[in-house]
C-alpha cells in the first residue's frame, strides 16, 4: 500500500494495536456533521501573489476519531504550501492525537492519494476548526472567483470516536473567494445552500421563461439574484423592478439580505423590463427579458424536392448541391404549438460525417446545405436541431431526432419511408433489371406505403 495515498490507514493500524475494533454505517437518525471551508480573514482583498488562509471547520460533531481528507482547489491559481493545527495565536481541534500530512505538500491528483490524516484513540467532540489551509496564490493568476472544497470521493475518511470506530459521512460548505480588486456584480444563483453557484449578469439580458415544467426540459421562470462585491453578499442593497407586469418579485420565496427572487410565469414572451439595484453610492442595472423556450425538436424532417409534406423518415438521400429544406417543429414547455419562434430559443443545427467536398453543413443563414463535388460514391452524413436558451445565466441546449442525411450523386434524390409499424417502405422499383427510384407522397397527411400503385414516380434515374 502507497503510504502518501493512505495516510489514515497506516495511522489506524497504530491504533488497532490497541484494540481490535468493528467498523460500521453511521446510525440513519444520527445527524450528520458538517464540514465547512471559511477564510480565516473574511475582509481581506486577496490578489496574485498573497499569501491567505483558509479554516476547515466542523459543527454539529457527534465525536470523530480519524480523519483523511483530499482538498480540492485550482492549481493554477493557487497552491497549498502547508496544513497546520496550531499557530502563533491559536491551537486547534486537530491538534490532539497523530496528525500527519502528505509529504509532497501541494496538490494532489483525484484518486492519488489524500493531503492529510489524523487519528486520536479518544477522539474529540467539540465544534470549531479542525485546521488551517495554507495557501498562496500564483502571480499569474487571472482575476476571478475560485474555490477551496473538500473532495468526499476520492479516499476519504471520517471515523468515529468510541468503541463503535463508527463510518461517518459529512454534509460539506466549500469556501468561494475572489482573487484580485473586488467588484460589485449581479449574479445568478443556482444549487443548493452549501453549494451554490454564481454566474454574473453581464450586459445582455437576462432571460427568463414564461412558463416551468422541469420534467419535460430545464427552462425555468423563477430566479434568484443577489448583488455582491467579489464574493460577498451587499447584505443593505434595495432591489427595483420598473415593469411588474414582465417579472415580478416572488412572495413564497423566503427573503434573504441583498437577494431578490424573482418569477415571470405566465407573462408575455418577448416583453422586457428594467432591473435596478442600489447599495449606498453604488446602482446597477440589468435587463429581464422573457422566453417562451422549445423542448427539445423531436419531429425535425426535410421536405422531398416535391410535394409540400414533410415526415420524419428512416434516411434521406440528397444527389445535388443544394439548400436542404427542413422543418423543425416546435412545442413550448406547456405542449403548445409555437407559432413565433421569435423568442423559443436560438435554433442551430450540429452535423456529422462527410469529407470537405462532400458533407452536409451550416451556412451563413444558419440553414443546411448539402455540397456534392464527387461524381461517385456516397457519404453519410447526420444533422441535429438544436435548441439553445439560458437557465440562471447559464446557456443549455437542448439536442432533437438526427436526421441521416446520404449523399448520393448516382442516385436520385429519394426517402427511405418506415410504415406505421416501422417496416421499411419499398423505394424502389425494378423495370427490365435496372432499379427506379420510387417517390412517396403523403396526401392529407396520410402516408401511401403501399406500393407502386399508390405512389408517383418523379424521375425515371437509374440508381
Amino acid at each position: 500500500m502507497n503510504p502518501k495515498k493512505r495516510i489514515l490507514s497506516i495511522l489506524l493500524s497504530i491504533l488497532l494495536m490497541l484494540s481490535i475494533l468493528p467498523t460500521v454505517s453511521l446510525a440513519d437518525d444520527a445527524a450528520a456533521p458538517t464540514i465547512s471551508f471559511e477564510l480565516a480573514d473574511p475582509d481581506a482583498d486577496i490578489n496574485p501573489g498573497d499569501a491567505f488562509a483558509v479554516n476547515m471547520v466542523i459543527a454539529n460533531n457527534p465525536g470523530i476519531g480519524g480523519l483523511q481528507a483530499r482538498i480540492e482547489f485550482d492549481k493554477d491559481a493557487m497552491e497549498l504550501t502547508n496544513i497546520v493545527t496550531k499557530t502563533d495565536d491559536s491551537t486547534f481541534l486537530l491538534n490532539q492525537g497523530i496528525f500527519t500530512t502528505n509529504e509532497n505538500m501541494g496538490y494532489v491528483e483525484p484518486g492519488s492519494g489524500t493531503n492529510f490524516g489524523w487519528i486520536d484513540i479518544t477522539g474529540i467532540s467539540a465544534n470549531g476548526i479542525l485546521c488551517q489551509l495554507q495557501f498562496k496564490a500564483k502571480e499569474a493568476a487571472a482575476e476571478g472567483s475560485y474555490t477551496v472544497a473538500l473532495d468526499t470521493t476520492n479516499d476519504f475518511e471520517m471515523t468515529g470516536s468510541g468503541d463503535d470506530m463508527t463510518a461517518i459521512t459529512p454534509n460539506t460548505t466549500s469556501c468561494t473567494f475572489y482573487l484580485g480588486t473586488p467588484k460589485y456584480g449581479i449574479f445568478a444563483r443556482s444549487g443548493e445552500a452549501g453549494a451554490y453557484k454564481y454566474t454574473e449578469v453581464t450586459n445582455t439580458d437576462f432571460m427568463l421563461n414564461t412558463a416551468s415544467d422541469l420534467e419535460v426540459a430545464p427552462w425555468k421562470d423563477t430566479a434568484t439574484l443577489v448583488f455582491m462585491r467579489g464574493t460577498k453578499v451587499i447584505e443593505d442593497a434595495q432591489w427595483k423592478i420598473a415593469d411588474e407586469s414582465v417579472v415580478w418579485k416572488d412572495d413564497s420565496a423566503a427573503e434573504e439580505a441583498g437577494t431578490i427572487h424573482l418569477k415571470a410565469t405566465g407573462s408575455t414572451p418577448g416583453s422586457t423590463t428594467e432591473l435596478t439595484v442600489t447599495s449606498g453610492d453604488t446602482t446597477l442595472k440589468c435587463n429581464v427579458k422573457i422566453a417562451n423556450y422549445a423542448r427539445a425538436i423531436t419531429n425535425a424532417s426535410m421536405k422531398p424536392l416535391y410535394g409540400d409534406a414533410g415526415y420524419v423518415v428512416d434516411r434521406y438521400v440528397v444527389s445535388t448541391s443544394r439548400k436542404l429544406n427542413t422543418i423543425t417543429p416546435m412545442t413550448d414547455v406547456a405542449g403548445n404549438a409555437i407559432t413565433d419562434t421569435a423568442n423559443a430559443g436560438e435554433i442551430t443545427w450540429k452535423t456529422t460525417g462527410g469529407q470537405s467536398d462532400m458533407r452536409v453543413f451550416v451556412n451563413e443563414q444558419g440553414e443546411l446545405e448539402s455540397l456534392i463535388q464527387k461524381t461517385y460514391s456516397y457519404e453519410r452524413c447526420t444533422a441535429t436541431p438544436v435548441v439553445k436558451g439560458y437557465v440562471d445565466g447559464v446557456p443549455v441546449e437542448l439536442e432533437g431526432n438526427t436526421l441521416n442525411i446520404y449523399l448520393n450523386p448516382q442516385s436520385a434524390e429519394a426517402l427511405t419511408v418506415l410504415d406505421a409499424n416501422g417496416n421499411i417502405v419499398p423505394s424502389t422499383r425494378e423495370v427490365d433489371g435496372a432499379l427506379y427510384p420510387v417517390y412517396t407522397i403523403p396526401a392529407d397527411g396520410v402516408r401511401y406505403s403501399d406500393g407502386y400503385a399508390n405512389s408517383a414516380i418523379l424521375r425515371e434515374r437509374r440508381l
